[in-house]
């Protein structure tokens, strides 16, 4: 039969299933990462040919020493390299001469300790673009296939195997990461990757190669951030069509992220873009290190609930389901409405005290007889608003906590509960307080891969998780695919941090250019006039025939409202007079500000302030944000990302998201839209905003919903041409 060594044979792939590996800086002494690896190779079982290189020769663990990478059979799958920094390079040269396929550099020493090892990082990166062999690192924790033993990490403890894969950028996150699989039971990982310094090998092939590897059912990422995320998120946006992925981020405070010169990227500081981006391509978020490896687990084996279909929560006990029910709800997770055939199939079977709305209070009747725990799970399958069932309370611990005698019974029970569960693919999450005490009936659950916790948290991260990915999957048509986000146009493909020295730098464009431009290409902005002088000014005012907006135009001026650059409700008559106290106030303000005239538009009645803008991100390319908008929304900051381009759906996903889009339906008497016109806006403005070159920030704020629809009332675009 075939083995992945014969199937997956493209660099990446055989970095990640390494049927050679050759140790370059291999020691007999026991204290050296040299030694540890053989060692470690060896009592994993790895079953392939190991090569140690050390220019003594001799033997180490029984293994003869190639002496010279130069000596080494052609075309070994993997080199782990055990060298000093300044070694790397040479090693490197001499493995791509062997056709070495992959390598992995442990060495510290690069970018993270100085100008010397940036400047050795950099001949690295140099050299690996010219092609011919692949690396992971440097500074990197190294890897593990726990399928065939290659363990490049030197683990002490034993491990098993599991279908979950794993890539983190800190080598004490897989520690993490293993330290919790064994305290909650939670399954195994089948390989994992620490990236170090991200020269060459990154999250988007690693997760393009892992999604390939049958035993990998779901992925599990640590990040502190993307040298690429533009290419994270067209590999996720596909990878998650077939395998979970469930991310844990570092560095979600806004130190460290760029200044923006506008309201767009200003909101677009810290973490409120990665939640959007990932979200949108179908990457499950957790928000603590110790959900990581149990909602991976989960996701790896759970069936995915009715599309639509609720939560049920079955209980043995108020406490815990109220507590059950708080966590759903903050979640956004909705409870099944159970019909009274149902409730009433639930009656017979608990008797009359049994509380049996949702939450389902089983009383005490489990208490005498755990098997109707089955009973009662079977009667709630066949209800259909319920897509999964939530059991919390003491499930598996009865015979610890009451009668030991009821063991038997209660084995029989989760075994019952789990064949049945697997038979018809229905998702059941388990919350026992005795988990830690690992009871015998846990292990029949867990077998048929349904998670149990101790956590009613967890247990309610795992529920959310997988409810979260049926509702994404049952509408993956209508969803951006992973091309689409390598499909953009010209300029927007560059990344600010990657533009060279002599690049133009960012510059705000006077809002009469930026309107006529958004024209060109489509888009409606409103009327609007510019006037050069006080005449003009009055003339413009009397053409509009209603009170009118003046907004200076000038060069230099990023908040104009801040030294009186905006003036309200000018009628034709005072609109001389405030033509020319406007440009004599800029003037005196604002001395190397270069006048061009004023803005002339109608003014607009009150009404919701709204934010629309795209912003050029370091990280993920072009973003769109929408929100709260208003002279408070850098303050506010209630703004919803997605990366462009953008469809329906998920512009109105996005909106929702957002706490003023509960204004937008008329409430207490407010004008309303509906959420599908706005994402019609929304979708045309990303579409407008991709095809403007050289777009670095653009926005709408506020963009006001009144009685008579949606008005612009102010364009900004900053743009490097």
């Amino acid at each position: 039969m075939d083995t992945l060594c014969d199937k997956l044979r493209d660099p990446v792939s055989r970095l990640m299933e390494p049927c050679s590996i050759a140790v370059i800086g291999a020691s007999a002494n026991p204290g050296k990462r040299g030694y540890q690896i053989v060692q470690s190779l060896q009592r994993n079982g790895y079953p392939h040919p190991i090569f140690p290189v050390n220019p003594r020769g001799g033997a180490i663990l029984g293994l003869a020493v190639v002496t010279d990478v130069l000596s080494l059979p052609d075309n070994v799958d993997l080199a782990v390299i055990a060298r000093p920094a300044a070694d790397v390079l040479d090693v490197l040269a001499a493995c791509r001469r062997k056709g070495v396929a992959g390598a992995v550099v442990l060495a510290n020493g690069f970018k993270e300790s100085g100008p010397e090892g940036a400047r050795l990082q950099e001949e690295l990166k140099r050299f690996i673009a010219q092609g011919g062999i692949r690396v992971v690192g440097p500074n990197t924790s190294g890897m593990i296939n726990f399928g065939c033993g290659a363990d490049l990490v030197g683990l002490r403890q034993a491990t098993r195997h599991g279908p979950v894969g794993a890539i983190t950028q800190s080598g004490n996150m897989l520690l993490s990461l293993l330290a919790d699989i064994e305290k909650h039971a939670t399954p195994g990982l089948d390989v994992y990757v620490g990236l170090g310094n991200q020269i060459d090998v990154g999250f988007s092939e690693l997760l393009t190669t892992m999604a390939l590897r049958p035993s990998v059912k779901a992925i599990a990422l640590h990040a502190e951030g993307f040298h690429d995320g533009r290419a994270l998120l067209a590999a996720a946006a596909e990878v998650a069509r077939t395998h979970p992925v469930v991310l844990l981020r570092g560095g979600r405070s806004d130190a460290g992220r760029r200044t923006a010169l506008s309201h767009t990227g200003s909101v677009s500081g810290s973490d409120r873009p990665t939640v959007g981006v990932m979200r949108q391509v179908g990457v499950t978020l957790v928000e603590r290190s110790d959900e990581l490896a149990i909602v991976a687990g989960a996701l790896s084996s759970l069936p995915l609930p009715r599309t639509g279909a609720g939560v049920a929560v079955l209980s043995d006990g108020g406490g815990h389901a109220t507590l059950a029910v708080d966590h759903l709800e903050a979640a956004g997770i909705r409870l099944a409405r159970l019909s009274e055939q149902t409730r009433g199939a639930l009656r017979e079977q608990l008797g009359d005290t049994a509380v049996v709305g949702n939450p389902i209070d089983v009383a005490s009747a489990i208490d005498a007889s755990p098997p109707l725990f089955a009973r009662c799970v079977q009667i709630l399958h066949d209800d259909p608003d319920v897509g999964l069932v939530l059991i919390v309370g003491l499930l598996g611990g009865y015979h610890l906590r009451f009668d030991s005698a009821e063991k038997p019974a209660e084995d029989e029970a989760c075994r019952a509960i789990a064949e049945w569960a697997h038979a018809r693919r229905f998702p059941i999450v388990v919350h026992s307080c005795y988990e830690h005490r690992r009871p015998s009936p846990h292990a029949h659950l867990r077998d048929r891969g349904i998670p149990v916790t101790g956590s009613i948290e967890h247990a309610v991260a795992c529920v959310r998780a997988v409810v979260e990915r049926g509702a994404w999957l049952g509408s993956i048509a209508e969803r951006t695919r992973g091309a689409d986000f390598q499909r953009l146009q010209g300029p927007v493909r560059m990344r600010i941090d990657e533009r060279s020295a002599d690049a133009p730098s960012p510059g705000s464009m006077p809002e009469p250019a930026a309107r006529r431009l958004l024209e060109a290409h489509g888009m409606e902005t409103g009327p609007w006039s510019l006037a050069r002088s006080a005449d003009e000014a009055r003339e413009r005012v009397q053409a509009f025939g209603v009170a009118c907006a003046l907004k200076i135009v000038a060069d230099g001026l990023s908040h104009k409202s801040d030294v009186g650059g905006v003036r309200l409700s000018v009628d034709a008559d005072s609109a001389a007079g405030v033509y020319g106290d406007m440009t004599a106030r800029i003037r005196d303000a604002c001395p190397q500000a270069r006048i061009e005239g004023v803005l002339v538009a109608p003014m607009i009645a009150r009404g919701t302030e709204l934010f629309l803008g795209v912003t050029l991100d370091a990280d993920y390319g072009p973003l769109i944000a929408f929100g709260a908008g208003g002279i408070t929304v850098e303050a506010v900051k209630d703004v919803a990302f997605r990366a462009l381009p953008i469809t329906p759906l998920e512009a109105r996903e996005m909106i929702l998201e957002t706490r003023i889009s509960k204004l937008l339906a008329g409430y207490r008497g407010m004008p309303s839209i509906s959420v599908e016109a706005l994402a019609r806006l929304i979708v045309d403005v990303g579409s407008t905003a991709l095809r403007v070159e050289n777009l670095v920030d653009l926005e709408f704020n506020p963009i006001i919903l009144n009685e008579s629809g949606l008005h612009i009332a102010d364009v900004r675009l900053i743009s490097t041409s």
